[in-house]
């Protein structure tokens, strides 16, 4: 495909100066959205992918039957019944349901799919009441971002009139006991560059008389989360601005007027995990990169009154990973990639090991008087399944398991050890079917993210399986910059570290070439948002390493990335481009200011969804005609998605199914498989 295939579009010549570096932008008009232009450049875009791919309905049935199977969401209990999420397979969107626990029939009681046309409405949380009265939807439109709020009685399974809108993310829902109303965090309106403030809506009343409760006393940049213990005799306060592990805690008694800062600095991260006795057990990694569980007395709540319970130590504490359920504490560690369970007493001794049916990654769900909790359990060959663990008779139970159609015992995964440049030793996991031959000729796809404290653990993906049929290999290296190893890792691909995380995946990418999974010819890298950048950093670094680049909602233009939608909260990560030296970093990767003319740059696919308010679409537009315009090789290919936002939550299985089958296509064509 020639240059002059491109659809034709037009440069608006655009000069700044960044401390003495001029730098040109002349596709800055397509940070315009509605601009006729771009709309209908766009709409070439898509017609050329589609006229490349050749587009048949083969990979799709495939990919379909891969999932379908019933799929069952995190379970929990109210007022005598389990409350789930169930999908039965080919449901656009999972539906809802209860049942008791002496019967396995069950009820429906919400159908999201009949919520909106085409199932584009999708509930991405349910927070129940506690006597479950009540259930507080979160509704995201197109997979948006921004969150509307109904609330479903369960009784009669009808919609009050509550209606609150401008929640970003997660509205942080704390129900008062009496179910009289609920505690929330929300924008004042719907806009990206103020900050979250804690509101208390009162059942039945009208968005417009809620009461404004706290905001940050001093910065208006910091946004503001409440929580509640199981008491309600003990309010917390967390304040943050930016995506890094680090919060400021604030604390009041239900009888006090004002909220007192517990820790009011900005370099640490304080998350309550339960009050017991006027005690809180909160779970920090100050002086403890791994993570460490400590005592607050709250009646003296100094520092230098802090009790150590469960101390730091090797593996780390996963965040959102721990639990306090009838005076146990219930603590998921990350051990080199793999989620293990263990169960300490309260002044910190251990109390035994919960043991699961291999490697993977577990979440856990439970409330504090409850004799019982929920865990669900996914590896790459084990999909997606939910225990339920009774306490007092330490016993761990099915609750609901997957039935699969395809045999998963005929894949192998291997986790291995490379070097990167500097030494540093990476993880990878390699998956392929068994007994295939290692000369160079698997096509290979290589998986990265390496950013924002994400780890990367072993989770069952359709379409690993499906590219594993295909006779592939599929990889997952565990880069620098994910929180694999603790906040240090995490650290170590950030800012004027990040050339780290490009040097694990090149040299992961080198690592499969030189042991002859693959040639750098059939050798695919895929990634998303930071995962995204990641992919078109390291092809235009070093473009012969890479045979196809699957660069997806990506990140892309580092010199305005934090004026789009929530991007000013990534400076921490990335850089500030009002420091000289941060410019500097920045600028020696950002992709659209690094295509370099001339230069055979490999096949790329450019994807992106017209509803991503998180990562703003112009980043990949930008890159897309960049690319078209400079670069040689190729083809490059953009697409950009209808009513679909920015990853997988709330989007319709059948277009998860579409897009990838259009990753596989592309891959396909290029190929030759």
């Amino acid at each position: 495909m020639q240059e002059r295939n491109y659809p034709k579009v037009k440069k608006i010549e655009v000069k700044e100066n960044f401390h003495g570096t001029t730098v040109i932008d002349n596709y800055r008009w397509m940070e315009d959205h509605r601009e006729p232009e771009l709309v209908e450049w766009v709409e070439k875009q898509n017609h050329l992918f589609h006229n490349f791919i050749d587009d048949n309905s083969s990979i799709k049935k495939d990919l379909e039957a891969l999932f379908n199977y019933t799929r069952y969401g995190m379970p929990i209990k109210k007022n005598g019944y389990y409350y789930y999420s169930k999908n039965l397979g080919m449901e656009k969107q999972s539906k809802y349901y209860r049942r008791s626990k002496e019967t396995t029939e069950e009820t429906l009681i919400l159908d999201p799919n009949t919520l909106s046309e085409n199932a584009t409405l999708a509930v991405v949380n349910m927070t129940y009441s506690p006597n479950g009265k009540m259930v507080i939807l979160e509704l995201s439109q197109s997979g948006s971002d921004w969150r509307t709020l109904k609330i479903l009685y369960l009784d009669d399974l009808s919609f009050g009139k509550d209606e609150l809108e401008n929640i970003r993310n997660g509205a942080s829902i704390q129900w008062l006991n009496d179910e009289s109303g609920f505690y929330y965090s929300a924008f004042v309106g719907k806009e990206d560059h103020g900050s979250s403030k804690i509101w208390f809506h009162k059942i039945g009343s009208s968005q417009f008389e809620d009461q404004l409760i706290y905001e940050h006393p001093t910065d208006d940049q910091m946004n503001s989360t409440l929580w509640l213990d199981h008491t309600q005799e003990h309010q917390f306060v967390y304040h943050y601005k930016d995506t890094m592990p680090r919060n400021q805690l604030y604390y009041k008694s239900k009888s006090q007027d004002i909220f007192i800062p517990i820790y009011d600095e900005y370099k640490f991260a304080f998350s309550v995990i339960e009050v017991i006795d006027n005690m809180a057990y909160v779970l920090t990694n100050q002086n403890a990169p791994l993570g460490k569980i400590i005592q607050i007395d709250l009646l003296n709540p100094t520092s230098n009154n802090w009790k150590t319970i469960v101390p730091e130590k090797f593996p780390i504490i996963r965040y959102g990973g721990v639990k306090i359920i009838q005076n146990k504490i219930f603590v998921i560690y990350n051990n080199n990639v793999n989620n293990e369970v263990y169960v300490y007493n309260l002044d910190g001794s251990l109390s035994h090991e919960i043991s699961f049916p291999s490697y993977g990654s577990i979440v856990l769900s439970g409330s504090f008087s409850h004799s019982y909790l929920f865990f669900a359990f996914s590896s790459f060959l084990y999909p997606y399944s939910i225990y339920e663990y009774d306490i007092q008779n330490n016993l761990l139970k099915i609750f609901e398991k997957p039935k699969l159609s395809i045999d998963t015992s005929n894949f192998v995964v291997d986790k291995i050890e490379y070097e990167s440049y500097d030494g540093t030793v990476i993880p990878m996991h390699v998956m392929h079917k068994k007994n295939i031959k290692k000369d160079g000729s698997n096509p290979t796809l290589l998986y990265g993210y390496g950013g924002f404290n994400i780890s990367l653990n072993p989770t069952f993906n359709p379409f690993a399986i499906y590219w594993m049929n295909m006779g592939g290999v599929y990889a997952i290296p565990n880069l620098r910059g994910g929180g694999e190893f603790g906040e240090e890792w995490h650290k170590s691909g950030l800012l004027f570290n990040k050339q780290n995380v490009f040097d694990d995946f090149h040299s992961a990418a080198e690592y499969l070439i030189k042991n002859n999974y693959t040639t750098s010819s059939k050798l695919a890298s895929r990634g998303g948002s930071n995962g995204g950048l990641l992919t078109a950093a390291t092809m235009l670094q070093k473009p012969h390493l890479y045979g196809a680049v699957l660069t997806l909602v990506g990140v892309l233009d580092m010199l305005r990335y934090h004026l789009y939608t929530i991007g000013r909260y990534w400076v921490p990560e990335y850089g500030d481009i009002n420091n000289k030296d941060e410019f500097l970093n920045m600028y020696k990767y950002s992709p659209i200011h690094n295509v370099k003319e001339n230069v055979q740059y490999p096949p790329t696919y450019v994807y992106t969804a017209d509803y991503d308010d998180r990562v703003d679409t112009a980043h990949s537009k930008k890159y897309a005609a960049i690319l078209q315009e400079k670069g040689k090789g190729g083809p490059f290919l953009m697409r950009v998605q209808t009513n679909a936002g920015h990853n997988a939550i709330g989007k319709q299985v059948t277009k998860i199914i579409e897009d990838m089958s259009y990753e596989i296509l592309f891959l396909k064509k290029i190929f030759g498989i």
